[in-house]
């Protein structure tokens, strides 16, 4: 009977790595080779070519971490940040720049906020209310959407993010909002808050939602490519991604909600050392995933993994809160 592949591949934004573990012999196998950031699956298949040179073996599972999400925004060669537009309720548009109104540096009065990832011209708004308890005070204005939606047509943009106010509890408005918005925009990537972040407070919903908005057209047409790419390599194995929060995702999954992905790497790295504490009989771990982009830390206590249930990316905008 011949030994089966485990396989954990991670495309960080200077190396990609592989790890294959064989399931019967219990050995490992490494691939370092650089990354290839202007099509990552380049450095995948290539990783999965140098394997074949050392076994023959056939392979029972791949699982694929990556810091692209993080190096979009983090400006790397050959990754575009999209064009997309925010559609809110009426008053609330600046809420994605304003956020919590914290600074990172209290006293400095050369300290400047990053750009929004959506620019004011590209943040409409909707007359509609829903309140906390999810009672419709105001009904959705579908004269005034449409009206929006040709004005976003004629920006020519990739994807429009839907954020309404108190969505969490009532999200009517925002499902509807959508069919509207994809009737009026054939083609255009439409994500609702409701669907990513069904959580209260607006700025973290919004910031969220806008996030997985712009890397839906990025992650999921990478996805698409690296499973096409790996079939045709010879890999019937399952494909899996990994997500945020230590758990595994389908491909289709990651492709709705990349924003889930956007921490892989590292969290791959807090999920491992959380294991090996139970091998080692270790109850605390610090672990450290240092690239070529960004270094995360990761806290492993009585041996569970720390998990912070915010973050931001390229940034120290909420230095004030406690963010991970």
């Amino acid at each position: 009977m011949s030994s089966k592949l485990r396989i954990g591949i991670d495309v960080g934004g200077t190396f990609t790595d592989l790890v294959a573990f064989d399931e019967g012999a219990g050995d490992f196998s490494v691939v370092k080779l650089p990354s290839t950031p202007r099509d990552p699956s380049d450095g995948v298949i290539r990783a999965l070519q140098q394997l074949r040179k050392k076994t023959d073996s056939d392979i029972s599972l791949l699982v694929h971490a990556s810091t692209i999400g993080t190096n979009l925004f983090l400006g790397q060669l050959g990754l575009d940040i999209p064009k997309g537009a925010l559609v809110t309720t009426h008053g609330f548009r600046d809420v994605l720049e304003i956020g919590r109104q914290r600074r990172a540096e209290l006293y400095s009065p050369f300290f400047q906020r990053p750009q929004p990832l959506v620019e004011r011209a590209l943040r409409f708004t909707v007359r509609e209310r829903v309140n906390h308890l999810g009672e419709v005070v105001q009904p959705i204005d579908e004269d005034g959407l449409r009206r929006v939606a040709g004005r976003i047509r004629a920006r020519d943009v990739d994807t429009v993010a839907v954020v309404f106010l108190h969505s969490y509890a009532n999200p009517e408005h925002e499902r509807r909002a959508r069919e509207v918005l994809e009737s009026e925009l054939p083609g255009t990537v439409v994500v609702t808050s409701h669907e990513v972040n069904p959580e209260y407070r607006e700025y973290e919903r919004m910031s969220t939602t806008v996030v997985n908005s712009l890397l839906i057209p990025v992650v999921s047409a990478y996805l698409e490519r690296i499973g096409r790419r790996v079939m045709e390599s010879g890999v019937t194995a399952p494909l899996y991604i990994m997500q945020s929060n230590g758990g595994l995702a389908s491909v289709d999954v990651a492709a709705r909600m990349p924003v889930a992905t956007i921490e892989s790497g590292p969290a791959t790295g807090v999920t491992a050392s959380a294991y090996w504490s139970h091998l080692l009989d270790v109850d605390n771990i610090l672990s450290f995933d240092m690239g070529g982009t960004t270094a995360k830390a990761g806290a492993v206590i009585d041996r569970r993994p720390q998990v912070r249930s915010e973050y931001e990316i390229g940034g120290r905008v909420h230095g004030g809160r406690i963010v991970g």
